[in-house]
């Protein structure tokens, strides 16, 4: 379990993405696709295609943290106001 302050926000990326990409590519997805700064302090969430796999994304004073999630069956699922923002 990862403890969040109540001013850290989570933002989920709603498209897939590439998750072969580290800290650099992940930093440059929050920038463009998601119109944020990735070292707010916040939490970025991204899934791949499949959504099988799923990372995090997070500045801290030490740096980036990513953290990485792959499940052996089944797939993540995003919220139903992500998909109906998606669909429309």
């Amino acid at each position: 379990m990862i403890l969040l302050p109540r001013a850290v926000h989570i933002h989920f990326a709603t498209a897939a993405v590439n998750l072969r990409k580290s800290f650099g590519g992940l930093s440059n997805e929050v920038r463009a696709a998601l119109k944020l700064d990735p070292l707010s302090g916040h939490v970025f969430v991204f899934l791949n295609r499949r959504r099988n796999h799923v990372k995090l994304l997070l500045w801290t004073r030490g740096g980036f943290t990513t953290v990485h999630k792959r499940l052996d069956a089944g797939t993540f699922s995003l919220p139903r106001l992500f998909l109906s923002a998606q669909a429309g």
